[in-house]
């Protein structure tokens, strides 16, 4: 009897209920970085301060600032790549360069990600980057760089090889606009004319 009863019971089950449900489906675009999402729309603004190592005039500390699009796919569970480009500026080299960069991400957590990248800037001096920086679910990060930039003649430091180092903060998403716009301020404040 009993199995009778198991026969009639399975017969009529429907199929939602015996199969598992399929897994929740990643969201295809994000601003709040995750390794959830299937691609992140990268949205930075970073301002932080570099110091020359190698330089062709006397070394100076000064402020740099950075804003930044770009995009980043995640094609493995904790790995993800991409790409970005934008502008990055320094107070001794005028107006500002064009960088763009690949990028690398680890996912250490569900939103937090150690960020890898190398890439080259042109402008008024053309050179190389290379970054690394810690993600806090693209919202804020801690940076550290190192740049090697070839110098015009003209530039403020008569030419020659400029390899320097960096330490910013990098707002990304939703936290860009107000970083971005207090980072502005901070950068026209710094860098008038003496």
């Amino acid at each position: 009897m009993r199995w009778l009863v198991a026969m009639v019971v399975v017969a009529f089950t429907p199929p939602s209920l015996a199969q598992p449900a399929p897994p929740p489906q990643r969201p295809r675009i994000c601003i709040i970085g995750r390794a959830e999402c299937q691609t992140i729309f990268l949205l930075e603004y970073s301002l932080g301060a570099r110091r020359a190592f190698i330089t062709p005039a006397s070394a100076s500390t000064e402020v740099s600032a950075d804003a930044e699009i770009g995009l980043l796919v995640n094609r493995w569970s904790r790995h993800g790549v991409g790409a970005s480009f934008g502008l990055r500026t320094f107070r001794s080299e005028g107006p500002g360069l064009f960088v763009a960069r690949g990028r690398y991400r680890y996912w250490l957590a569900s939103r937090l990600g150690l960020d890898v990248s190398a890439g080259v800037m042109a402008g008024s001096a053309t050179g190389g980057t290379a970054q690394i920086g810690i993600e806090l679910a693209d919202q804020v990060a801690l940076v550290i760089d190192v740049n090697a930039l070839a110098l015009e003649p003209e530039s403020p430091h008569d030419g020659g090889l400029l390899i320097d180092g960096g330490i910013a903060i990098r707002f990304g998403g939703y936290a860009s606009v107000p970083g971005g716009l207090l980072g502005i301020l901070t950068v026209l404040l710094i860098a008038r004319p003496e």
